[in-house]
């Protein structure tokens, strides 16, 4: 082995960076899978070509669109959850079944409203930056 390939071709410290095809296709698809969720129906998707920091303000804005939604129905699941055990526990504990049951729908209606709560807020985030996520990723493209 000559002393110019054992330092890294024309490097002066040995090491020698090179670039991965496989690191930029994950980056594309990150992208594109972001993309498709914003995407009105029927567009379809074409190659593109990325920029670090862009791609962070794409995360962004995508985890903005969403955060709103997760938080609320995880806010209301746990409470529904909480508010069915304490009806359950009033009627089968404490001996207040009239009670206990009255308190356990309740809980449940909490626990049915998560999901399309989730749904509904999902939905108007997506509105609300949707098109600042696709302008992104069309700059993103070129």
């Amino acid at each position: 082995m000559d002393d110019e390939t054992r330092r890294g071709a024309g490097t002066s410290d040995g090491f020698q960076m090179r670039y991965s095809a496989n690191e930029h296709k994950m980056r594309l698809q990150e992208i594109e899978r972001i993309r498709s969720q914003y995407r009105p129906q029927g567009e379809t998707a074409e190659e593109e070509r990325v920029g670090e920091d862009g791609l962070e303000r794409l995360r962004k804005l995508d985890e903005k669109a969403k955060r709103p939604a997760l938080v609320v129905s995880l806010t209301l699941g746990g409470g529904g959850t909480l508010v069915l055990g304490l009806g359950m526990s009033m009627s089968l504990a404490m001996n207040q079944m009239a009670a206990g049951i009255v308190v356990g729908v309740l809980g449940m209606v909490i626990l049915s409203l998560a999901f399309p709560v989730n749904q509904f807020l999902l939905k108007k985030g997506k509105g609300k930056y949707g098109e600042q996520i696709q302008k992104l990723c069309r700059e993103l493209e070129e």
